[in-house]
């Protein structure tokens, strides 16, 4: 029978099929060729789901440009959009991945492989074989990209990053809440530990916000390593009386080196938190193990606290206690806790905080900022953990300051959404004697205050600079990019404002370098003139103290550089064979380097070649505290 014949069928395939990554243009195609043919399938179900779904990514992608251009209106259109949970990740990831000018396409594709390397340290999907081989199940997507360059490219991926991360966060809470609070036999069962892992990942963001890719990642590892223990020999049934956890936990960790991870040596507090969620678990031997690996293989497991990590799952045999006398007192782990954090030293965390904070400061592996965001993704997952486990304690109020910290830096849509949840969940604990009312009372006055929208709009003096201009620093000679300015009166500024002063920056101790970030500490001073704040292209900038609790960390941003040291960059095509650079070299320059400063700041790059001109046009947010530069900025790309 040709299959045409069957349409139900046709349609209940491509009902299933995922987005594609740039348009569903031939779905529509043969959707429409079959609706023209064959009267039988109007009015079946699978022609209604799919009218459905088509109409509900209407609905959600005018939810997102609600978000990207009202800004008065973004905190209830997030909360809508939340609402819909994961039917709106198809469209929110289509979005992320929107059409953008060639000449900068590769910032985004080199950014997707590195984070893709450092989320997995090079594995994920990919494994090595008996052969020693790669395997990968997965091949980047080559088609031509057809699609239409929306005129917000840069916003329209920020603020799709942005709802993707706010849902998977809301969904993260759901889960930590069920680990700690659902009615069930055993708690330190492999579905908990499931929802634990989503839970810390999506909380932490350290590895993306697709729980249910990575959680298929870690299923294919598991089954890879399950496949090398039985080829071994090595008994995998944690309930059979051959199991033995040394052997078990040797044949893992062996497996795994062989895969090329990282073994964590004895003096190293924290090697990369990125390869550190899921949390890795010590054995009796005091061998990590990856615990997303060795819960899959169907060990119990519980959350408990280790000294140098905030959170972990145990694997423990079932219905035996580990008793080893290698376990030194220090490195001993709380075998009968059991229930998941009920009674978690809380001094562990704060020192394991502690020694993380000390240790990503100083380190010269990657750029300060990328750190300190790794920093704030594990202390915001440790300190929602430990809030939902136990929010009638006396240091969840110093877990709420750490949420609404990084909330009120990083997670611009979880106003309505993961805080209101959070305010929700403390209406419904009932528990005697504590300090609930206190901590709800504090969490409604912190989401009313992020709720108002205040706009400190700046009034100009002069109209020589604007916010987007691209501009030369006077005595560094570094490119810079203006997203904001001060009014001519006593302000902040952080500039170099000697020579002596930018030698001795310069001459920064080796540990404030690292290979493509220098960081300049200087005193902060007030002056009387126009400062505008600058992101530098060689990623010269400064850094600002913020507090969390006991814990300090310096967070680069921006300099702020003085009007005196801002010279506007002269036309490209009026430079030297020798000193030219191209326009679009500059603008990816830029970008390469403060990209998640720029998502945030503007729309996007409007380039004229034939005049070697460049700008930023302002986003929504922007433009309403810069309400003239737009047209500053117009004027000047527009002008002969």
């Amino acid at each position: 029978m040709p299959a045409l014949s069957i349409p139900e069928v046709i349609l209940a395939i491509l009902a299933r099929l995922p987005a594609s990554k740039h348009d569903d243009t031939s779905v529509l195609s043969v959707t429409f060729i079959i609706c023209l043919n064959e009267d039988i399938i109007r009015g079946t179900v699978w022609h209604q789901l799919y009218c459905l779904r088509r109409t509900k990514d209407i609905d959600f992608r005018s939810l997102l440009d609600t978000i990207i251009r009202v800004p008065s209106e973004r905190d209830e259109a997030a909360s809508v959009l939340c609402n819909y949970e994961g039917f709106a990740w198809d469209m929110l990831k289509m979005e992320l991945e929107c059409r953008v000018p060639e000449d900068v396409s590769g910032i985004w594709k080199e950014d997707e492989v590195h984070s893709a390397g450092k989320r997995w340290d090079g594995f994920g999907e990919e494994w090595v074989d008996g052969a020693s081989r790669r395997k990968s199940e997965h091949k980047r997507e080559d088609k031509f990209d057809t699609r239409e360059i929306k005129p917000d490219w840069i916003q329209r991926r920020w603020w799709a990053k942005q709802a993707l991360a706010t849902i998977s966060r809301l969904d993260a809470m759901l889960d930590i809440m069920r680990v700690f609070y659902t009615n069930q036999a055993h708690a330190t069962s492999i579905v908990n530990a499931q929802r634990f892992e989503r839970g810390m990942i999506a909380l932490s963001g350290l590895m993306g916000v697709n729980t249910h890719e990575m959680s298929h990642n870690y299923d294919s590892l598991a089954q890879a390593c399950k496949d090398s223990l039985v080829e071994c020999g090595i008994e995998i049934d944690a309930t059979s009386i051959e199991f033995d956890l040394k052997t078990f936990s040797k044949g893992v960790c062996d497996w795994m080196r062989t895969q090329g991870f990282r073994k964590t040596e004895g003096g190293q507090p924290y090697d990369d938190m990125m390869s550190s969620f899921p949390h890795r678990f010590m054995t009796t031997n005091r061998v990590n193990l990856r615990c997303s690996i060795a819960t899959r293989l169907g060990l119990r497991a519980a959350p408990v606290g280790i000294i140098g990590h905030v959170h972990a799952w145990i694997a423990l045999p079932s219905d035996q206690r580990p008793d080893s006398p290698s376990l030194s007192s220090a490195e001993e782990i709380d075998w009968e806790n059991e229930q998941p954090l009920r009674r978690l030293h809380v001094d562990i965390i704060r020192r394991a905080a502690s020694d993380l904070l000390a240790y990503v400061t100083s380190i010269d592996v990657e750029p300060p900022e990328v750190q300190a965001n790794n920093v704030e993704g594990a202390l915001y997952a440790s300190a929602m953990t430990l809030f939902i486990a136990g929010p009638q304690t006396p240091e969840a109020i110093n877990y709420i300051d750490w949420i609404i910290s990084v909330t009120k830096r990083h997670h611009l849509l979880d106003t309505e959404t993961v805080l209101r949840m959070l305010q929700q969940f403390l209406s419904d604990v009932r528990i005697e004697n504590n300090q609930i009312p206190e901590i709800g009372t504090r969490l409604r006055y912190e989401i009313a205050k992020m709720r108002v929208s205040r706009v400190d709009v700046k009034k100009r003096n002069n109209k020589k600079y604007w916010v987007g201009m691209i501009f030369r620093h006077a005595r560094s000679q570094t490119l810079g990019l203006i997203i904001g300015w001060d009014e001519a009166d006593a302000r902040l500024v952080a500039g170099i404002e000697t020579d002596a002063e930018y030698n001795h920056a310069i001459n920064a101790p080796s540990a404030l370098r690292s290979e493509s970030v220098l960081l300049i500490y200087m005193n902060i001073r007030y002056e009387a003139y126009d400062c505008f704040q600058a992101l530098a292209a060689d990623g010269i900038m400064r850094c600002e103290l913020f507090v969390y609790s006991e814990f300090e960390i310096s967070v680069p941003l921006q300099i702020d550089v003085a009007e005196e040291n801002v010279v506007p960059l002269p036309p490209s095509t009026g430079l030297s064979e020798h000193e030219q650079n191209t326009t679009w070299d500059i603008v990816r320059a830029l970008m390469q380097h403060r990209a998640p400063i720029i998502e945030r700041t503007f729309m996007r790059v409007e380039v004229d070649e034939e005049l070697g001109r460049a700008r930023f046009v302002p986003a929504a947010s922007t433009a309403e505290e810069y309400p003239e530069d737009t047209a500053l900025g117009d004027e000047y790309l527009r002008k002969p």
